[in-house]
This record gives C-alpha cells, structure tokens and sequence, in this order.
C-alpha cells in the first residue's frame, strides 16, 4: 500500500489541503502524520506503511489521490 489518507483535521494540523485535486506534490515527515500515541486512529494498512517509516524518521513525497484527503506515496527519502 502507498496511498495515504489524511482526514481533514490531520490535513489541517499538517498544513496541506483536504481538496487536494489540484494540489503539487507535497513531503510529509512521516514521523508528523503518525505519532505513536495516536497508532488506535490508524487502520492496520496505514499502521503497517506508516509506522516503520516514522520510526526511522523518513520523508514522504506524495502527489495528489483520486479524492480529497488521498495521496500517493511516491518516494520515501532519507531525512
């Protein structure tokens, strides 16, 4: 899985828009969009994306998803 999604107060808390369809790309610290003590409002599919990368501290660059609060994760990179 590579698509992340961001509900709307998450997309707030992390400045990037909910309306994403004419949105650039954007890079997300992983470690911002999972914090460990929210891991119960993460399905397994994004705990299992997002946790090993948060853990090691790894950007994300995304592009724009199908609908609002999606985004493709298109390249992991090295903080």
């Amino acid at each position: 899985m590579n698509d992340l999604y961001l509900n709307r107060t998450r997309s707030m808390s992390l400045d990037v828009p909910y309306m994403n369809h004419d949105s650039d790309a954007i890079i997300l610290s992983a470690s911002e969009v999972f914090k460990p003590e929210e891991i119960g409002q993460w399905d397994l599919r994004h705990r299992e994306l997002l946790q090993p990368l948060a853990r090691d501290h790894k950007l994300l660059k995304c592009q724009p998803g199908v609908s609002p609060g999606w985004w493709k994760v298109v390249e992991v990179i090295d903080a």
